[in-house]
């Protein structure tokens, strides 16, 4: 049995019982409790959320409790195993450094095991600070008292007050103000108004828990506006059941007299520390937009609800109804289950959405990937109504590029979701979708060109491919770039090689199982070479058990002759479409 560590993905339908772990010892282990609740709750407001991931060691988190949390430039982590265990230790060590950490809100407890990988990796710190913890139970939280003065108010803060906070925070860095604007949008917070309208004092709840940013504009310092806003946020925590702490620092003598003052505890120290990147590398403030993700999602209480890997199996065998109607949904399973399947790396990042997780009903899923989102229905009888609600819950001004392809039957869907959305549409293409059974293909003769062989495609042409890709124009280059590396290294593929090995035909398999990027060198045109890759590629893929189907654009005639001359049969119409944000600069 291999001794090997591995750091493996917690999948987030498994948070909840990650972090129900955390009762036990209440509060000894609030800390946990509430970062892991946290990157629920923000998962259920945007399902592909970007930059966050939850990592155990061996998958043993059910047993030691042990997570590593990456959220963009933060990390969060914890473990319930004894001192002398060095679990959390290993997991570390596991992570990419390279681009720096800000490991976040660390208790005492766990100070050697960050330590001990900061200065094995040789990693030079930008600062290390000490805070205490402050704790208040909700009980006592609920019964404070406040005094707001005539004509203020309080309320929840904005991302403009956001903007505001970060523009004068002692702690603001690049990727802050993103921080801060995803805070107010998606966490409790706190606000202190006068009767101008004007924001005095504010407080944040940070991503595992604590209240933080807590600051006072400097020109309304020693008025009390701060433990106003400080018990504000102890109510309203109190109102949603939980505890309240803080983290403050070791220096800060005011604001630990403050929290003293008002009731809370000294129970616990934690730890905040930076690493500098062994590589150049600086985060970038992210547009945010609450208006994309937070009022969508919360349309109707519609809700996208990950389809997890283990499901991919039974969703996919729902296409086999009336077959081959389906074809194409039971294509883009099958391809992402064996990528799946296959361990790739990178393959975290492709996940199935359903909407409101009825995919057993109706048979609708979106399908991230990217730069590329995928989608499918039977609700046929409903006029594919989840399909749109589902689609309307996507942010697609949030992508810079995106490509998406569909049948005919769910254009209707697709028109009615997007149609009052700020995109820009730069390419809107008809296609004819072909298809041929196995049975048949298996039966279609080949005539192998003499002095010519079929081989695989291998990583080595990618370069070659590009750059004769028609489709390259239409995305950016590392897009288009790694979507042919990967058809080219996971999925199956056809060339046709003269003696000296020279690539002169080529068809590759996408990532919806269609025979796809059909081409011929220049130089070889009219010598029938494409028949001759699409009749050996549709024989392939029926000894795999596969039938063969490929989008054709409308108005390529020749390659619509060629698919048919083979005994295709059209079955759909479908559409190919490309967007961008408006002020993307990259096309």
């Amino acid at each position: 049995m291999s001794n090997i560590d591995l750091l493996t993905v917690i999948q987030p339908q498994d948070w909840p019982q990650l972090r129900d772990l955390y009762r036990d010892n209440w509060p000894s282990n609030q800390v946990a409790y509430h970062t892991v609740d946290n990157f629920i709750q923000w998962h259920q407001k945007d399902p592909h959320i970007k930059n966050l991931i939850f990592y155990s060691l061996n998958n043993n988190w059910r047993t030691d409790g042990t997570y590593v949390i990456v959220d963009r430039y933060q990390l969060f982590l914890y473990t319930l195993a004894p001192s002398s265990s060095d679990v959390l230790e290993r997991a570390m060590h596991l992570l990419d450094w390279s681009r720096g950490f800000k490991v976040s809100a660390f208790l005492a407890r766990h100070r050697n095991a960050v330590i001990n990988v900061v200065e094995a990796k040789g990693l030079r710190k930008e600062y290390d600070s000490c805070t205490y913890l402050y704790y208040m139970p909700k009980e006592e939280a609920a019964k404070l008292k406040n005094d707001v003065p005539e004509n203020f108010r309080l309320a929840s803060l904005t991302e403009d007050d956001a903007a505001k906070a970060d523009a004068v925070w002692p702690n603001k860095h690049v990727g802050s103000l993103f921080l801060l604007k995803r805070l107010a949008a998606w966490n409790p917070s706190v606000g202190l108004y006068n009767s101008r309208d004007e924001l005095l004092a504010w407080c944040f709840r940070l991503q595992a828990g604590p209240l933080g940013a807590l600051q006072v504009d400097e020109r309304h310092l020693k008025k009390g506006y701060g433990s106003i806003v400080t018990v504000a946020m102890a109510n309203k925590l109190a109102a949603m059941e939980q505890d309240c702490f803080a983290l403050v620092g070791s220096g800060n003598i005011p604001s630990k007299r403050m929290f003293e003052k008002i009731g809370f505890r000294h129970t616990d120290f934690a730890y905040w520390l930076r690493t500098y990147p062994t590589e150049p590398f600086q985060w970038i403030d992210e547009l945010f937009s609450s208006a994309v993700i937070v009022k969508a999602i919360s349309t109707m209480e519609n809700f996208l609800v990950e389809i997890p890997s283990e499901d991919w199996i039974e969703l996919r065998n729902l296409y086999r109804k009336n077959w081959p109607e389906h074809v194409l949904a039971y294509g883009i399973v099958s391809n992402y289950i064996q990528w799946n399947l296959s361990g790739h790396s990178d393959q975290q990042s492709a996940k199935f959405f359903s909407l409101n997780g009825k995919w057993k009903e109706n048979a609708t899923f979106l399908l991230f990937d990217d730069f590329e989102i995928f989608f499918y229905s039977f609700d046929v009888e409903n006029n594919y109504q989840s399909l749109v609600d589902a689609l309307r819950l996507v942010p697609w001004e949030s992508y810079s590029e995106l490509s998406t392809e569909f049948l005919e039957q769910h254009r209707i869907a697709w028109d009615k979701a997007i149609s009052a959305r700020n995109i820009i549409v730069v390419e809107d293409c008809g296609c004819n979708f072909y298809h041929m059974p196995k049975e048949k293909a298996i039966t279609i003769p080949v005539q192998y060109p003499s002095g010519l062989q079929f081989d695989r495609i291998s990583v080595k042409h990618l370069n070659y491919i590009y750059e004769q890709w028609p489709l390259k124009k239409y995305f950016t280059q590392p897009a288009g770039y790694s979507l042919l590396q990967r058809l080219i290294s996971r999925n199956e593929s056809v060339g046709l090689f003269d003696d000296a090995g020279n690539l002169i035909a080529w068809c590759l398999r996408d990532q919806l199982g269609a025979i796809a990027d059909l081409q011929t060198n220049k130089a070889y045109l009219r010598k029938g070479y494409g028949r001759v890759i699409v009749s050996e590629m549709a024989r392939h893929l029926a000894d795999l058990g596969d039938d063969s189907y490929a989008f054709v654009v409308s108005d390529n005639f020749k390659s619509q002759k060629l698919f048919e001359a083979l005994g295709f049969r059209k079955a759909f119409e479908a559409h190919w479409i490309v967007i961008k944000r408006e002020n993307n600069k990259n096309f």
